[in-house]
């Protein structure tokens, strides 16, 4: 005689409650988990470039400088407000980490002296600056 699992102690009704919770996902996060093949190499790509643009940032420091430069001149330019989620004044430096609320990486400032602290750009500068820069290799 078999003993079995200890799934198969569970009542078959328990059993059945418990998988039909487990596998029920919330419409919102389905759409993020679940995408079509065209949506996960954009996704791929994009990753791709923002890991490029990480180690260029973290390696070679004219890059650093020439972006640092492009986002004061958009933000004077445009307005702070335009470029960054929340206003930043000071000298700050350049990351590549994840959106608070998006939880998507992309390019955030951080001020200087208060590392704990970045202010994300919008994402469509952050998507500017990251084509720019992929352009480039």
């Amino acid at each position: 005689m078999s003993e079995g699992t200890w799934l198969d102690s569970i009542p078959s009704h328990e059993r059945r409650k418990a998988i039909e919770r487990l596998t029920r996902i919330d419409p919102k996060l389905r759409e993020k988990l679940v995408v079509g093949p065209e949506r996960a190499g954009e996704i791929m790509r994009r990753n791709e470039e923002l890991a490029n643009l990480n180690l260029a940032l973290q390696t070679e420091p004219v890059v650093r400088e020439a972006l640092k430069k492009q986002i004061e001149k958009d933000m004077d330019a445009h307005g702070v407000t335009s470029v960054l989620e929340q206003p930043l004044e000071g000298n700050f430096d350049i990351a590549v980490a994840e959106h608070p609320q998006t939880h998507n990486d992309q390019l955030v400032l951080i001020p200087e002296g208060n590392v704990g602290e970045a202010v994300p750009l919008k994402p469509a500068y952050s998507d500017r600056y990251v084509s720019q820069f992929s352009a480039l290799l």
